[in-house]
């Protein structure tokens, strides 16, 4: 997905604005965990990010954060 993160917030959770995800959901904010806290130590409000996210059946998670520019 590509959107921009809005807060990093405590608990490893991320707050992001993204684009739609095709096949899947609308473009909305929502927050996302990382279950990798290392992928979260750089990252900062008004960062524009491609993450990949994976979907369980009962929850959902960023695995990879890529930093694309600033907002």
């Amino acid at each position: 997905m590509r959107g921009q993160i809005l807060a990093v917030r405590p608990n490893d959770e991320v707050l992001v604005k993204h684009e739609d995800i095709k096949g899947f959901m609308p473009a909305m904010t929502m927050p996302y965990k990382v279950r990798q806290p290392a992928l979260l130590q750089s990252a900062a409000a008004g960062d524009l990010i491609s993450a990949t996210l994976v979907v369980g059946d009962n929850d959902a998670w960023l695995t990879r954060i890529d930093k694309t520019g600033t907002a």
